[in-house]
């Protein structure tokens, strides 16, 4: 059991950074991609979050490359970005 099976409820919305934490730079980390989905399905918001000096399209690509695509319902820095700046 990791500690993340046990986040309290209170948790609503993870902010998870993406470099290191969902990949490292090639391959998603063995359950990564599962633990967000898993989060997202308990009604939590996952906000993914990286301050790599590249555009919110080049994540995506990157994302979507290695398995993570859009569609896992995540909004990307972009989209995160725009729905918590007012």
């Amino acid at each position: 059991m990791s500690y993340l099976d046990a986040l309290p409820e209170r948790y609503r919305v993870i902010l998870c950074d993406i470099w290191g934490v969902v990949h490292d730079g090639v391959n998603l980390y063995p359950g990564a991609a599962e633990r967000l989905l898993q989060w997202r399905s308990e009604g939590r918001t996952v906000i993914l979050i990286t301050n790599a000096p590249r555009t919110a399209e080049a994540v995506e690509s990157q994302l979507a490359r290695i398995g993570l695509p859009a569609t896992h319902g995540m909004p990307y820095p972009q989209a995160a970005r725009q729905e918590l700046l007012p």
